[in-house]
């Protein structure tokens, strides 16, 4: 967990990866978006997927773009 926005730790979460891991799930927490570019980053050769839970960040954004649109078409 980062300290400065109680968000996934993209390093926490690559440890804890093993072969039964299917997903990771970060949480974009009141109003702070996970580090998703390091986040998208872990599953290149893992066979994993990311789901961004962005339920709690209404209204945020990372990188100029609003949570929980990362994969959605760009008029969703």
């Amino acid at each position: 967990m980062s300290a400065d926005t109680l968000n996934l730790d993209p390093a926490a979460a690559e440890e804890k990866v093993t072969g039964r891991t299917k997903a990771i799930l970060p949480v974009d927490y009141s109003g702070h978006a996970a580090d998703l570019d390091a986040l998208m980053d872990l599953p290149s050769g893992m066979g994993l997927i990311v789901i961004e839970d962005a339920s709690h960040a209404l209204g945020g954004e990372y990188r100029g773009r609003r949570v929980g649109k990362r994969g959605a078409p760009d008029d969703f």
